[in-house]
């Protein structure tokens, strides 16, 4: 492999390959986009450890997604300064997302979807495009997001509470899903001023009260699903429903 000392893409997504991640790989320290997605790669990750891969400093894209990953993300991940793109879902990692993950500041997609991911505290994200849904995350949802996230996927996860007003600094905001949680309450009045948002989920959740007239502000929403929560009263005329 001395030949491919000076590569600086490789993409071996979607094939066979079984087995931890070969040793060889981790020479490859000019890689600045690195896919091996869709494969049957094992490794156990240790928190305490540190994972070559995150300790490439031009490594700028990296998918591990839908492999047979598991443990905790190490700490050492925050090294990768330069990464802007890094997808590990469809995982088995775990725990909590480590606060060095913060360092990344020229991350802009940042996806751990279906995984085992589980805690209430996060780093700061800088992420434009922000995926967690699928995990095991608990408690009050999260307002630590760059204010100018475009798409913020939260789904699938045990969430309570109110939804935070926070949200509303959020002045990009293009797409929020929150359903399938324990989200509680009534539709708060400040969503109606999220003039950017264009899908709206908020299905399976315990929201109550009456469908705010207000939501018809929103001139820009392409999609609004509401479905399978504890509403009451009569839907505002001009109010289109999108029912999955």
């Amino acid at each position: 492999m001395q030949k491919m000392g000076q590569l600086e893409e490789l993409d071996l997504e979607d094939n066979c390959l079984r087995g931890e991640i070969p040793t060889w790989l981790f020479d490859l320290i000019y890689l600045t986009d690195l896919k091996l997605g869709g494969n049957k790669l094992v490794e156990k990750l240790d928190h305490s450890s540190l994972f070559p891969l995150f300790q490439f400093e031009l490594l700028q894209q990296l998918d591990l997604a839908r492999n047979n990953f598991s443990g905790k993300l190490p700490d050492n991940i925050g090294e990768a300064t330069l990464m802007r793109k890094l997808v590990l879902s469809g995982n088995d990692f775990s725990g909590p997302i480590p606060n060095s993950i913060s360092k990344m500041s020229m991350l802009s997609i940042l996806d751990l979807s279906n995984n085992r991911f589980s805690g209430n505290e996060f780093p700061s994200f800088r992420a434009l495009y922000l995926d967690l849904s699928f995990n095991k995350f608990c408690g009050g949802l999260p307002v630590a997001f760059y204010e100018r996230i475009v798409v913020l996927l939260l789904s699938h996860n045990e969430f309570s509470g109110v939804l935070p007003p926070n949200l509303m600094n959020l002045s990009e905001l293009a797409c929020l899903g929150v359903h399938d949680n324990k989200i509680t309450g009534e539709i708060p009045a400040f969503l109606s001023h999220m003039s950017t948002l264009q899908i709206l989920n908020l299905r399976n959740n315990s929201f109550q009260g009456p469908i705010p007239n207000n939501l018809t502000n929103l001139t820009s929403l392409q999609i609004l699903d509401l479905s399978d929560n504890d509403f009451s009263g009569e839907v505002t005329p001009g109010l289109e429903i999108l029912v999955e």
